[in-house]
């Protein structure tokens, strides 16, 4: 279930900001802030954008919308959420799609998983006698959404392409409302809000119903848009990669060639260095922080480096320790 408050107030500023920076004074007076505004003759805006870490090569650009045009958009998906969850609730694919149930304190909205362990656990469900899994993810996803794409998805690529103009289809108000978050692009939308994750919603759950009817004997779930399949015929991979490429193809979105994994039973969630860092993380911490070091030159994964961050970030330290384990730090 939508709820346009929980929209602004935790899902608003990304998360990769610190604390400081929240929209908790925002959310409350928003009944206010939509009495007062005339959302037909605000104009379009453009974001504040900050640069943040993706890998130890690349730069995420994530973005804090103007807030007029945020409301607007958040307003529109509330208000046209039963007709949105009949999208959702075609597939049962996606993990991340939102959930038609009361929302939860402290979560914009609710959806089937929100932390990676429990990402991994509805994963393992997918194991059972199949022989081979197959890993995909879509090519720069959120910067190359297509905004008149949301109308297709809704209402279909015909009957959109034929009425462009008609504000009244749902797909062309949210089609309009994105565009004015990111100064009328039609390329890309914005990397850190609740907003742009429903809308990336909207197409990856008409893709995975898609999907659905080519009728292809697969297992399959999906955590945004990194797709987790199984299947027990090696002879079906090519054939199962041809049609995610060919679904994803009519929303203008691309598999990343380079990222594709095919892997054998028995399976193993996630990447090797997660169990071994797991093992020293109950031997002492300045092991740990080494053998992190050592695993990170190993594979050079940042996530290693920030996974043991976590753990250490719950442990309270004697100055002797913190003495031996600050120089790593």
């Amino acid at each position: 279930m939508l709820d346009i408050e929980k929209l602004i107030k935790y899902e608003y500023i990304p998360s990769e900001l610190p604390p400081s920076f929240n929209s908790d004074l925002l959310s409350e007076h928003i009944e206010t802030i939509i009495e007062k505004v005339n959302y037909e003759k605000v104009k379009p805006s453009k974001p504040l954008i900050f640069n943040g870490f993706k890998t130890i090569s690349s730069r995420r650009r994530f973005a804090v919308p103007n807030p007029y045009q945020y409301i607007n958009a958040a307003k529109i998906l509330v208000e046209n959420q039963t007709e949105l969850f009949e999208i959702f609730d075609k597939t049962s694919n996606s993990l991340t799609a939102p959930s038609n149930q009361s929302t939860s304190y402290g979560k914009a909205y609710d959806r089937k998983v929100t932390n990676f362990s429990e990402v991994k656990k509805e994963v393992k469900k997918l194991y059972k006698d199949n022989l081979f899994g197959l890993k995909l993810d879509i090519q720069f996803f959120f910067d190359s959404i297509y905004t008149h794409s949301i109308s297709w998805a809704i209402h279909s690529k015909k009957l959109s392409k034929s009425n462009t103009r008609n504000l009244d289809l749902l797909g062309n108000k949210i089609d309009a409302s994105i565009q004015l978050l990111n100064d009328l692009q039609t390329n890309g939308i914005l990397v850190g809000n609740a907003v742009s994750r429903i809308v990336s919603e909207i197409l990856l759950c008409s893709v995975d119903y898609e999907i659905k009817k080519r009728d292809i004997k697969i297992d399959y779930l999906r955590y945004v848009d990194d797709y987790f399949i199984f299947t027990k015929d090696r002879a079906q991979i090519e054939s199962i990669i041809s049609i995610f490429r060919e679904e994803l193809d009519k929303y203008e979105l691309v598999l990343n060639e380079n990222k594709i994994e095919i892997i054998e039973s028995p399976f193993v969630y996630g990447k090797s260095w997660v169990e071994e860092i797991k093992i020293y993380s109950s031997v002492n911490i300045e092991k740990l922080l080494e053998k992190s070091i050592i695993e990170y030159h190993k594979y050079k994964d940042i996530s290693i480096i920030k996974y043991v961050l976590k753990i250490i970030r719950t442990n309270t330290f004697t100055k002797d320790e913190w003495d031996s384990i600050e120089p790593i730090l």
